[in-house]
Formats: structure tokens, C-alpha cells, sequence
């Protein structure tokens, strides 16, 4: 089946788009399981018989991810690889062989299953991720569904998996959009432990307009940054910051892939990528100059060279699977009163458990020192006030950087700086006045659900709430 095709454009495509919507008006969540089932429909068209094909690739590969995340199988990942291989190896390429190798001379019509180089490569891409713990396990109907969702199987290219991959994209869509207009008092930038809260809790909506412009670390300041000079292209000047994140957040570049998938491939505008480029050194951009394909994707930026962004995304976005109007929004769930969440303190035990090799490196380096001072000057430009908090820290991490005096010293440049540039900023430490045992992480950057993530939303919302106070005395 073609898109061009009338029976795709005028039966398939609003079959498939009125049941979703009908789908998404009750009270099931049922959106990945009805997409899925159509894109196996979809894919099945013309030889239903490569419906074998496409779910035995899937299951496979959902066994080898889960093999290779968990480490049972010393070689999941090559045999993973392997099997891949063999798939499209013979499903496409054995008469090939059989030809060049063995002198035969077989000249059959042969019929290639729709899109196996896509969707197996596709995952190849997928296990190495997972190798390399930039992505977890997807389970199996979120699997089934990034394969063979159908317009990308039609499409042929590698598609990122995280489509659309993550809440800093949901962000980036809705500054875009025609709703990107809020001129909000106050910003809430932050890492993955704030970022779990605010997501989830209505923040301070009873005193002041909150935007939730928190992130991950995976992003770093510069994302913020960036984040922040897109809310201010369509919003006026806010009249509060506050960043309520890990020390961390405030000391990390992100590298390589990281890069790519938080930074260049998000904040793509010439403006945005002269920026990027100022704060990394320019070798690595020069390199990839000499490459004649990378010179034409920079220097035409067409659309057949990044359709995930320009056509797969948008579709997504379009069909409303991926819902972006309140990405900036703070959550619907109010918090309860401190003596019920009190209540909910079962969880601490006598064991507390500490990480091996906590890296609890706090170096500002020459390109965080010139985004610092970028940042503060242009908060500086903009009358704000800066406040920021250190969100809830594991007990042995939170000890390590303070027995060594690298939060304090982190802490003392801050505020030199803040003088150097004329600006107000002002320091809060939850993890000082609030012990988060090891125990009440389920991992260095996650606090665990019920009472703890409950009691720093009641902190957070206390903080937020003392700053509009305070400044409106």
C-alpha cells in the first residue's frame, strides 16, 4: 500500500484516524495497541505472509535488549548482531551470494520483505543504545509499535526511537507553536529529580504562574539556556529563575551522542547552532566538513536529509499521540497537607545502600565559566532575579561534596559571579535542612515513588511559594 494511493488516502488513513480519535475520547488507553494493530494491517497488505517476518524480528529483539540491559548473556549483544544480519543476510542477499560464490546462475523475481533493512537496522541501533545504558529496554508493545508504526516503515531512513524523543522536544514544539505566548513571573528550570515532581504536582499554582521548563541533566545548562532564549523570542521578561536542580546540572556539557540527541538535533536554528558551536571547540565541526554529505546536509539542510524531524515528527504531532500543549505546564496532582504525607513515611528500613565510584566532580572549566557568565548577563539584561536551590542529594554523595568542601567552593563562584555581573542570586540546600537517606533514591537521580517524591514536592512548593512572598512584601 502506497501513500499515494487512493485506497490509503480516502479508506485506510480516516479509518485509522477517526478510530484513534474515538480511542482517545474514552476512558482506555488504548492509542499504542490500536496504532499497532493497524500498522501490522498496513504492513500485511500486500503478502500478508511477511507478518511472520516483522514479529519474529520483533520478539527477537525484545528478548536481546532485555538480555543485554540485564547482563544474563555475556554475548547478547554480537549474537543480537548476528541474528540481524542473518535476516536480511538471507532474506535479501542470498541469491547474491549464491551467484558471486558458488557459481550458480539462479535468476528468480525475487521479492524483498517490505522495509527489513529498516526495521533491521533499526534495532541493531536500538541494542547498541541499550549497551551503552543511553536508552532502557522498551516493553513489548512500545517495541512492536517503534518498528512498525506505518509512516515510517514506508519511509526508509533510521528514525530515533524516541520519537518525539523527550520533554525537552515537547518543549521545544509548544515555544514553536502558536501557544508558545505565557509571559509567565516565574521559570522552573531543573534536572531529572525536580523534573520527576514538577511534571506531576501542581507547583504553586495557588500564588503565582509557574512554567515548568524543567529538563534532565542529559541537557546541562546550555540546554536551559537555550530553552530560555526561545521562551523569551514570543514571552516578555520574567521576574524569577529559579533552577532547582543537582550541583551537577551546572558542571555538565553533554558529548557525542548525548549531544546530538538534547542539544543539536532540538535547538536546530542557525541562531542556535552558532551558539552550540561558540561553547564547543571547532575542530570536530571542521572534520565533518570534508565529508561531501555532511557538507550538503549543512549547507542545504533539505528535507529528505532529516524527515524524522521535518515529516515523521510533525505527523506524530499531528495525529495527537504525542501531546505537547501542556508541556509546560506543572502537574494536576495537588499536594497534600504535611501531616498526611508524614502518614506515608514507610518506606525507611535500616539498610542504605551507597553507590560504588559516586563521581562527585564539580569543576567549572573554561566553556562552563563563559555559559555562566552568558547566562547571568543575559538574566541580568532581563531585570530577573536568580534563586537556586540544590534539589534532594543521596546522603553519601551529598556528604562526599560536602566534606570536601566542592559544593561550598561551587557555591562561593556562583555568587562571585553573581556580584561580577550585578545580578541577584540567591542559594537554598534542600539536602541541609532535610535528610534523603540512600534509600530514598531508586537510582542517583530519581527519588522513589510515594513519600519521597511527595515530600520534595511539598518542599519545592513551600520554596517556590516563599519566593513570591518574600519579593512581594
Amino acid at each position: 500500500m502506497l501513500f499515494s494511493s487512493e485506497i490509503f488516502l480516502f479508506i485506510f488513513l480516516p479509518i485509522t484516524l477517526l478510530f484513534f480519535y474515538i480511542i482517545r475520547l474514552s476512558r482506555y488507553k488504548l492509542e499504542l495497541l490500536f496504532l499497532s494493530f493497524f500498522s501490522l494491517i498496513f504492513y500485511a497488505w500486500n503478502d500478508p505472509k511477511w507478518l511472520i517476518l516483522i514479529l519474529s524480528s520483533v520478539f527477537m529483539n525484545f528478548l536481546f535488549a532485555r538480555s543485554i540491559y540485564s547482563n544474563r548473556f555475556k554475548y547478547a549483544l554480537e549474537l543480537g548482531v548476528f541474528f540481524n544480519l542473518l535476516l536480511i543476510g538471507w532474506f535479501k542477499y542470498r541469491y547474491f551470494f549464491m551467484n558471486s560464490f558458488l557459481d550458480l546462475t539462479i535468476n528468480l523475481n525475487i521479492i524483498i520483505p517490505l522495509a527489513i533493512s529498516f526495521f533491521t537496522f533499526q534495532q541493531i541501533a536500538l541494542l547498541y543504545d541499550i549497551r551503552d545504558k543511553m536508552v532502557k529496554p522498551l516493553p513489548l508493545l512500545d517495541h512492536l509499535f517503534f518498528v512498525s508504526f506505518f509512516p515510517q516503515l514506508i519511509a526508509f531512513f533510521l528514525s530515533d526511537y524516541k520519537a518525539v524523543r523527550h520533554g525537552l522536544d515537547r518543549k521545544v514544539s509548544n515555544l514553536n507553536s502558536k501557544i508558545g505566548s505565557y509571559n509567565s513571573n516565574m521559570l522552573l528550570f531543573g534536572d531529572s529529580v525536580t523534573k520527576d515532581i514538577v511534571d506531576y504536582f501542581n507547583i504553586s499554582s495557588d500564588c503565582c504562574k509557574v512554567l515548568n521548563l524543567t529538563t534532565n541533566r542529559a541537557s546541562g545548562l546550555l540546554g536551559a539556556y537555550l530553552l530560555y532564549k526561545k521562551y523569551r523570542k514570543k514571552n516578555k521578561a520574567p521576574k524569577y529563575i529559579v533552577i532547582s536542580s543537582t550541583p551537577k546540572f551546572l558542571s555538565f556539557f553533554p558529548e557525542a551522542k548525548t549531544k546530538k540527541l538534547y542539544l543539536t538535533s532540538v535547538f536546530n536554528t542557525k541562531e542556535e547552532n552558532k551558539i552550540i558551536s561558540s561553547y564547543y571547540e571547532s575542530s570536530s565541526n571542521k572534520q565533518s566538513s570534508y565529508y561531501p554529505l555532511s557538507w550538503i546536509k549543512n549547507k542545504y539542510q533539505l528535507t529528505i536529509f532529516n524527515l524524522e524531524y521535518k515529516v515523521i515528527y510533525p505527523f506524530i504531532n499531528a495525529l495527537g499521540l504525542i501531546n505537547t500543549k501542556k508541556a509546560l505546564s506543572t502537574g494536576t496532582k495537588n499536594i497534600p497537607p504535611i501531616h498526611i504525607i508524614n502518614k506515608m513515611n514507610n518506606v525507611l528500613n535500616n539498610s542504605d545502600k551507597k553507590l560504588n565510584n559516586l563521581n562527585n566532580d564539580l569543576f567549572i572549566n573554561d566553556q562552563m565559566n563563559k555559559l555562566i557568565e552568558d547566562f547571568f548577563t543575559l538574566l541580568q539584561n532581563d531585570n530577573a532575579s536568580i534563586y537556586i536551590a540544590w534539589a534532594p542529594l543521596r546522603r553519601d554523595y551529598y556528604d562526599s561534596i560536602t566534606t570536601n568542601y566542592k559544593l561550598i567552593n561551587l557555591e562561593k563562584y556562583l555568587l562571585t559571579k553573581s556580584k561580577e555581573i550585578n545580578i541577584s542570586l540567591h542559594l537554598h540546600d534542600f539536602s541541609s535542612k532535610s535528610i534523603f537517606p540512600n534509600n530514598a533514591f531508586r537510582d542517583q537521580d530519581h527519588l522513589k515513588e510515594g513519600y519521597w517524591k511527595t515530600y520534595y514536592a511539598h518542599l519545592l512548593n513551600k520554596y517556590v511559594k516563599s519566593i513570591y512572598k518574600v519579593s512581594n512584601k
